[in-house]
């Protein structure tokens, strides 16, 4: 497990985020979607873990998160959906933390599994901002408009396109910001997204170099 531990975590994220739009007007759809995110929950855990404490932790956020998610679904609860957003925020942001001090300064060496965690570190951005997106729906409604529309949702699935659409600077301007905070909140994913792609590639030809040097120079 040890040796692809980020490309559990990479499978799980690519499989979500095209499956959404073939899930959420199907019957038990997002109950399945939930699924799918609570494996990526803990795949997230699984590529983390080195401690028991990043285990404990991990165990106790994502038992919180989905038992937020139960109470705001079954109540209805506008708390209940701003606590589970939030801390599926502080979540993977955590976890793009761990994965990024792991690959940019504790790795030596470029492997499969490395190139996938530093994969999993992108995809795991926009995952976070989706939450924040939906954060900020919840507590301020009217934040986001969809083709001129108010939003008939605010769950997981209506912001992860929107969110990975402005990581990648994408921006179909289909769903546009109409507030300040969330006009901050997309800019600021605007510009993360082209920065970290530019350090990845200047750390991955780095590590390569240095891979390099070392084959070539004897023992």
């Amino acid at each position: 497990m040890d040796r692809y531990r980020h490309a559990y975590l990479l499978a799980a994220l690519v499989l979500i985020v095209p499956a959404r739009p073939f899930l959420v007007e199907r019957v038990f759809g997002l109950a399945l979607l939930d699924l799918m995110l609570l494996v990526v929950l803990i795949a997230c855990i699984v590529s983390c873990a080195r401690g028991r404490w990043r285990i404990a932790t991990g165990l106790v956020m994502v038992a919180a998160i989905q038992a937020l998610d139960w109470l705001s679904s079954s109540s209805e609860a506008v708390w209940g959906s701003q606590l589970r957003n939030l801390l599926a925020v502080v979540f993977f942001g955590y976890v793009a933390a761990i994965l990024f001090r792991r690959i940019f300064q504790d790795t030596r060496h470029v492997t499969t599994d490395t190139l996938a965690g530093a994969i999993s570190i992108y995809l795991v951005l926009g995952v976070g901002w989706t939450f924040a997106y939906a954060l900020l729906e919840v507590s301020e409604p009217g934040s986001f408009v969809l083709n001129g529309a108010p939003l008939d949702t605010v769950e997981f699935d209506r912001f992860i396109g929107f969110s990975f659409i402005t990581l990648t600077t994408l921006g179909y301007g289909n769903m546009v910001p109409t507030t300040p905070r969330a006009d901050a909140l997309a800019v600021t994913e605007a510009i993360v997204g082209p920065i970290y792609l530019t350090v990845l590639v200047a750390r991955l030809v780095a590590l390569n170099l240095t891979q390099n040097l070392d084959a070539e120079d004897p023992p």
